[in-house]
């Protein structure tokens, strides 16, 4: 992890970074150092000086909002899909917890289930193992995600995807991707060939 997580932030912002046009509020909102509330379309940065005084209050939805480029859709789209890609695996490989493939597809939506607590985004996955008849009696799994990757993966969510999915030539993978997206990621992060198993 100690390679794996800063690779990842890096990738990340590689391809997060050219869909905005504010880099000094961007910093502000991914520094894990800052505050951030998880509200939804009311989720908040708060920036401290060092003095332990508000200097700002920033409402990500509505001030970090992505420039999407209407010239070159193709490259935009491109963007997007990396990042998907980057999330599927980071919430697959590089969380706390197990998970497979399969069960990622099956993950709740951000706003229905995700929590931010301690900094770090919690989520749940749910083994397919002994499925009988459609029937899961498995437990949900607590999942954790490291400060640096949660922000990016809720500025992913609450201010990427809602411009993609507004967009008419833009859109957000499904899920049904998501086991293959994961696979991708991996496959980029630790620099193996794309026919390199990740079972």
């Amino acid at each position: 992890w100690s390679i794996a997580i800063p690779t990842t932030i890096a990738e990340f912002k590689k391809h997060l970074i050219p869909l905005f046009h504010c880099p000094a509020l961007m910093e502000d909102v991914l520094n894990p150092n800052n505050k951030m509330v998880l509200a939804g379309k009311d989720t908040t940065v708060t920036v401290m000086s060092e003095s332990g005084t508000v200097v700002r209050e920033i409402n990500v939805v509505s001030q970090l909002v992505p420039l999407l480029d209407t010239n070159n859709v193709a490259n935009t789209q491109t963007l997007v899909n990396q990042l998907f890609s980057l999330e599927q695996g980071t919430l697959l490989y590089l969380s706390s917890g197990p998970g497979r493939g399969e069960e990622i597809k099956d993950k709740l939506s951000f706003a229905d289930g995700f929590r931010l607590h301690f900094n770090m985004l919690r989520f749940h996955l749910r083994s397919h193992k002994g499925v009988n008849h459609g029937v899961n009696r498995n437990e949900w799994v607590t999942h954790f995600v490291s400060p640096s990757l949660s922000r990016l993966i809720a500025v992913l969510n609450l201010c990427v995807y809602p411009a993609a999915r507004q967009h008419p030539g833009l859109t957000v993978p499904s899920q049904e991707l998501a086991k293959d997206a994961a696979r991708e990621m991996f496959q980029l992060i630790f620099g193996l060939g794309p026919t390199t198993s990740t079972k």
